[in-house]
């Protein structure tokens, strides 16, 4: 049975690697549960284009879903064998639950992908976000998709598009992450933040395992005996970026795996430089912990200082916990800034 397959243009840039319109911002990247999104400009102006996730299906497929500059909802399918010829146009029939389906014309991109926006906003993120099971009917044929984790992402990717709507870089192609700051950088920091906390048993995870925790480029390790974990990554920004705007992105990926009661709290970081600490707290049946991202703007460069205890893997946290990140981040900044 053919799934027809249908995602905006812009995500088609976002996610495909398809050069030429679209841009990622850079540090905008986030997660909620099996979701990944992040923001993008158009590539021509710099101007805030849309804010895009997306998950990927045992099927083969993966199905995506924007939010755009202009208050639309955009969703999309990918697929290895859809079989669609770039350019052709379709109609489409997405369905959730018992709700009223939506109708459009969707486009291929190409042969394994196209798109459908939905003008009606509120309408179609209500769906999206409470509803259980997508079908997708074109062609003949029918997709059929769980929407497990779309509240917390969709509204994660709304939160993204209200942050980023007045962003405007330079026409840029050129983007950089970890490469900013030498690795053994990184390295150094992570192994003093150990020495610090006096963990014995930690071990620094492999790129499969931080591909996992959506860290890629991290330098992050864990204890099981003591519940802790933590790292350092660094991120080229642009000129005029501002710290803050990271504020909702932290959150929600700290967020992210916390299905109980979550507390979250943003504060300036009183320091030489700018810094922004966002704590998060987690309380449910199987799992508690306490998380602190700190973001400190360098001159051109973003470092981000992790640290995370798991009650129900090392049993009590240590004292001052949120008092020990804070010196731990502003010690790693300050290792940075005197190593340049």
């Amino acid at each position: 049975m053919r799934i027809v397959s249908y995602i905006a243009a812009a995500l088609v840039l976002a996610f495909q690697a398809v050069p030429a319109e679209a841009e990622q911002i850079q540090g905008s990247q986030f997660s909620s549960g099996n979701w990944n999104g992040a923001a993008y400009t158009f590539d021509a102006s710099g101007e805030f284009s849309h804010c895009a996730i997306s998950a990927s299906y045992k099927s083969g497929n993966t199905l995506y879903f924007s939010v755009t500059r202009d208050a639309s909802v955009t969703v999309g399918v990918s697929g290895p064998a859809l079989g669609l010829e770039e350019g052709m146009k379709f109609p489409v029939t997405l369905a959730v639950d018992r709700r009223k389906p939506f109708y459009g014309t969707a486009t291929a991109v190409s042969s394994n992908l196209a798109f459908l926006t939905i003008a009606d906003f509120d309408a179609a993120m209500t769906a999206f976000k409470k509803g259980y099971t997508l079908r997708i009917f074109a062609n003949g044929g029918q997709g059929v998709y769980d929407l497990s984790g779309t509240f917390r992402a969709l509204e994660a990717a709304r939160n993204c598009a209200i942050i980023y709507y007045n962003h405007r870089s330079k026409p840029s192609t050129a983007t950089t992450r970890n490469e900013v700051v030498d690795p053994a950088i990184g390295y150094q920091l992570a192994t003093s933040m150990i020495s610090d906390l006096g963990v014995t048993d930690a071990r620094y995870l492999t790129k499969d395992e931080l591909q996992q925790i959506e860290l890629p480029g991290a330098v992050y390790w864990v204890s099981n005996d003591t519940g802790l974990s933590g790292g350092v990554m660094f991120f080229d920004v642009a000129e005029g970026y501002e710290l803050r705007t990271h504020d909702a992105v932290a959150t929600e990926y700290l967020s992210r795996d916390c299905e109980g009661d979550i507390a979250s709290t943003v504060q300036q970081v009183d320091a030489e430089f700018p810094a922004r600490q966002i704590r998060v707290l987690c309380l449910s049946d199987d799992r508690q912990y306490e998380a602190y991202l700190t973001n400190s703007l360098l001159e051109d460069v973003r470092m981000v200082t992790l640290l995370m205890h798991h009650s129900d893997v090392g049993g009590a946290a240590p004292e001052r916990l949120k008092e020990r990140s804070t010196d731990l981040a502003l010690r790693n900044a300050k290792f940075v800034l005197d190593a340049e």
